[in-house]
């Protein structure tokens, strides 16, 4: 969810779109941002004076938006720049979002069952460059921008953190002493909580079920014929 400075709360849900509506008066609704093919996991705030936001899918994209009409200003597939024309995409699963100066934002991106966090240069023209690949022992469970421009991920197996180094525009494993005690203490427990950590990456539920109507008739109809001609044998002479 996001609450804009003017006064909007932006939300997204499973059904593939972005609702924007009046605070506090919510039931305003200002438009929708229709565009993502599957259920939408981020949405982030990229430019309140363009009233720009950026989301990103299960379809495997990051779109930009006008949140004012609803418009779709730009698409960039984060899938194919780890699985190429592949048919079905790979999801985005978490999408984090910094400002680094005044022309360009710094973008973090997880995708489902990936060993590595994208990061993606995003200048103030929507134009998006893959500038690094963080490598992860396991896929990310989750992961954090935080306001100090520290990237945070959480594994099955520990948490990491990786700094911002601002020369080379890129994150490196951090070496500050303030992280140190607090990684040995969420890592030497994080084990205990395992099982359910990995239940949380699961994201089969986000999907919508896939009806087949006709078919679903015939099976329907079948079994009452079926229920029909047995409750008539039940019924005959003896």
């Amino acid at each position: 969810m996001i609450l804009t400075p003017d006064n909007f709360i932006i939300t997204c849900d499973r059904d593939e779109k972005i609702r924007v509506s009046h605070y506090p008066n919510s039931y305003n609704i200002q438009t929708y941002c229709l565009g993502h093919e599957e259920f939408v996991t981020s949405i982030n705030l990229f430019s309140a004076s363009a009233k720009i936001i950026l989301s990103s899918s299960g379809d495997g994209t990051i779109r930009f938006w006008n949140y004012l009409t609803g418009a779709e200003l730009s698409v960039y597939n984060c899938s194919d720049d780890v699985q190429p024309d592949t048919e079905k995409p790979i999801p985005v699963t978490k999408l984090q979002l910094t400002q680094f100066d005044s022309t360009l934002q710094i973008a973090c991106v997880s995708l489902h069952k990936h060993n590595e966090v994208l990061v993606y240069h995003i200048a103030n023209s929507l134009n998006v460059i893959l500038s690094q690949r963080v490598p992860l022992l396991k896929p990310p469970l989750c992961i954090l921008l935080t306001g100090e421009k520290d990237l945070w991920t959480l594994e099955n197996k520990g948490v990491q953190v990786y700094s911002l180094d601002r020369g080379r525009k890129s994150f490196i494993a951090s070496s500050n002493n303030k992280f140190k005690t607090a990684l040995e203490i969420l890592n030497k427990h994080i084990a205990a909580f395992s099982p359910s950590i990995e239940e949380s990456g699961d994201i089969s539920v986000l999907y919508k079920r896939a009806y087949d109507e006709v078919q679903d008739y015939l099976e329907r109809k079948s079994t009452r014929i079926s229920e029909g001609s047995s409750d008539s044998d039940d019924d005959g002479p003896s």
